[in-house]
């Protein structure tokens, strides 16, 4: 009878499982004056995902529904078009693609006949632009304060928040401090 009742919860895990829709490919199309794609393919049809941004750190986040990352890696670098790198975490029928970005940046989603696709638009900046703006920074920054008051005032911030999920389906926020001095309580 176990066996039986064995062999009929693996078929039937197993059709499940055929059902769900792979993520096939990921690619970055950048075009001119700031626009850029992220083309997200899937072997069948998946629904349009639910969506937002987040400002600190700036990212956007895509739910698929009935999808399950089938490139094999769950990370991809870019570091082009304002998007540093692609996460792709699954969580029971969901897959998560969460792109880290430079700045926060309007988008819009268009279903393809492959899968998805994600526009965007940075604001063009001239090259050297950016390389002044940084030098100005540290340089406002180192004379803003002698180095003995910015001791004195350096507070603690967060510098990351991440979620993740247990294997028996427990939640952890995990939150990256700017320094081991400052207690979690």
């Amino acid at each position: 009878m176990a066996v039986r009742w064995l062999a009929g919860f693996c078929g039937m895990w197993m059709a499940l499982s055929a059902w769900a829709t792979n993520l096939t490919g990921l690619e970055l199309v950048e075009g001119g004056d700031g626009q850029a794609s992220l083309m997200l393919r899937f072997d069948a049809a998946v629904p349009a995902p639910a969506h937002f941004q987040m400002s600190g750190p700036v990212r956007a986040i895509f739910d698929f529904v009935g999808a399950k990352n089938g490139l094999g890696r769950s990370e991809e670098r870019l570091a082009r078009a304002g998007v540093d790198r692609v996460y792709l975490v699954e969580s029971g029928q969901r897959l998560r693609v969460v792109l880290v970005l430079d700045e926060p940046v309007p988008y819009a989603l268009a279903a393809t006949p492959e899968g998805w696709r994600i526009d965007w638009r940075r604001a063009a900046q001239p090259a050297s632009e950016p390389v002044a703006n940084a030098v100005a920074a540290v340089a406002s920054a180192r004379s803003a304060a002698p180095p003995a008051a910015e001791a004195v005032f350096d507070t603690p911030e967060i510098r990351d928040v991440d979620f993740r999920r247990g294997e028996r389906g427990e939640g952890r926020v995990v939150v990256t401090l700017s320094s081991t001095k400052v207690s979690p309580t």
